[in-house]
């Protein structure tokens, strides 16, 4: 593979991540502004975004099981399949009117949807290399963290001048664009002259199912454990965006500067994680996100002006802005290439079943006892997801 086409494949791959994190962001951190603007209460933001969340967990395993064992549907295939459920979904949410089953239903498969993509996101950087194109996934993912921001700043501008119907109306177009690039890596597929290893190909069969995965790998249940219960409250923070900053005295532009804020953080711990990897294991890395998440957590629920919010956002450089490229890279150490979809698949389950604890409890918590006391619950249970997490990590070698 030439150097140019190396380029070539982490620059197409550096847009799939900025146009999958555009039409997360308008889906999932403007949840609250479009489902609360048509009438439904906290509590029930709260239930939709539990429901959506719940429903992604079997379709991820279902899907990252199919990646791994399948010979005949290509990763490609899976997320351009994907790509067109969710173009539906993002069509009847805008065109549905007002609080009704319907638009519930619909919203809720769109959640479920947009979080069971992004385990396949991940892995079609092994995808891509197998066509012989080395893809620095810290480089790549850290354009989904810039598209987020700017996303973040025009999704709130809009939902300010046009109403609620500008959060769907966004993902729709977001969504048509990735399909698009679909198209294009299809047909680069066509002209590769190497071998392809597909994702799906080669090691087809031999793959683990998900019971025999945590008999195989048992310290890796425990770090998964740790997960969950730590993104509770990293996903209260992101998807009950609209409260926190009203607790603090902003409004919904306010939340766009903070989304944009938060997600222009994650750039230097993404963009340099491939050479701290040099330096320092990728389990040591880990274990220091896990931990300062718990500190984020707390911080920002403590936090009584915009000032501070802003203040406890700082330590997203050190939080999810590493996590997330360790997290794909830790999958590929610990376990076997052909498990490799599926381990970081289970990691995606993971900061959705702790965006599924924190939805079902969250907003209720915010409707009887307010924004401040919500956060106290979710430290704790961040504080024990460091400890249990930190205590599932394995050690793993330096890279060269």
């Amino acid at each position: 593979m030439t150097k140019h086409k190396t380029l070539q494949y982490n620059l197409e791959y550096a847009v799939m991540n900025g146009l999958n994190w555009m039409a997360f962001c308008a889906t999932f951190t403007f949840a609250g502004v479009f489902l609360l603007g048509r009438g439904y209460s906290s509590t029930e933001l709260g239930l939709i975004l539990a429901a959506g969340n719940l429903l992604a967990l079997p379709i991820q395993t279902v899907l990252a099981d199919i990646a791994d064992r399948s010979r005949k549907i290509t990763l490609l295939g899976l997320i351009s399949g994907m790509l067109l459920v969710l173009l539906m979904l993002a069509a009847a949410a805008f065109f549905l009117p007002g609080k009704r089953a319907a638009l519930t239903g619909v919203y809720i498969l769109l959640l479920a949807g947009m979080q069971s993509i992004q385990p396949l996101v991940n892995s079609f950087s092994f995808y891509l290399s197998g066509w012989g194109a080395p893809i620095d996934f810290g480089m790549c993912r850290s354009m989904g963290s810039v598209s987020y921001a700017v996303t973040s700043l025009l999704v709130a501008r809009a939902a300010e001048q046009f109403g609620p119907r500008a959060v769907p109306a966004a993902a729709l177009a977001l969504l048509a664009l990735m399909l698009l690039l679909m198209a294009v890596f299809y047909f680069q597929r066509k002209t590769v002259a190497v071998q392809v290893r597909e994702a799906s190909g080669e090691v087809a069969g031999k793959s683990a199912g998900p019971a025999a995965f945590f008999r195989k790998y048992p310290r890796y249940g425990l770090f998964l454990a740790g997960v969950a219960l730590i993104f509770v409250g990293h996903s209260f923070i992101n998807n009950f965006t609209i409260q926190l900053v009203e607790h603090a005295g902003g409004d919904t532009e306010e939340m766009g500067r903070l989304g944009a804020m938060m997600a222009v953080l994650e750039l230097p711990g993404m963009l340099g994680f491939g050479f701290l990897l040099r330096k320092v294991r990728c389990s040591s890395v880990i274990k220091t996100a896990m931990a300062l998440f718990t500190v984020k957590v707390t911080l920002t629920g403590l936090a009584v002006s915009v000032p501070a919010l802003y203040g406890a956002t700082m330590l997203q450089v050190a939080t999810y802005g590493l996590f997330i490229p360790a997290s794909v890279q830790y999958a590929l150490d610990v376990t076997e290439p052909q498990d490799a979809v599926k381990g970081q698949a289970f990691v995606t389950g993971m900061l959705t079943l702790g965006t599924v604890i924190s939805s079902l409890i969250g907003g209720r918590l915010t409707d009887l006892f307010g924004v401040s006391a919500a956060m106290m619950v979710f430290s704790g249970m961040s504080l024990a997801g460091s400890v249990l997490g930190i205590a599932g990590v394995q050690k793993t070698e330096k890279q060269g």
